[in-house]
């Protein structure tokens, strides 16, 4: 029996725009350093993405081998647009959020959803 995991990632999506929220990813390229200022400033991308915010359940200390701080917040992000790296940023209702850690939920290879926890 095979699976189409093609379609799951499509009903996580649609779970995703039914229940939850616009999310801005903010993918970082590497600065180029101009000389003349001693510069470097950094350029981005935003995209959007669908995905839905909540907070970690009271008790929880560790997601991932890090350390839960008071305002961190767990992410699931869709995996339509493309794969996450440390350095992007997501933006939920104005507030920017680091990536903490993240998991690429990608059964048989391919990618259905992003678990990620995020810091402001």
């Amino acid at each position: 029996m095979s699976i189409d995991y093609s379609a799951i990632a499509t009903s996580a999506l649609t779970a995703l725009r039914d229940a939850g929220q616009t999310v801005l990813r903010r993918s970082y390229a590497v600065a180029s350093y101009d000389p003349s200022t001693g510069t470097a400033a950094p350029t981005y991308t935003d995209t959007s993405r669908t995905g839905a915010i909540f907070s970690f359940g009271a008790g929880k200390t560790t997601e991932r081998g890090n350390l839960i701080e008071a305002d961190d917040k767990r992410i699931i992000l869709d995996a339509v647009g493309g794969g996450l790296t440390m350095r992007d940023k997501l933006i939920v209702g104005g507030v920017e959020y680091s990536i903490v850690s993240f998991d690429e939920v990608s059964p048989a290879g391919t990618p259905v959803i992003y678990d990620v926890h995020a810091r402001n």
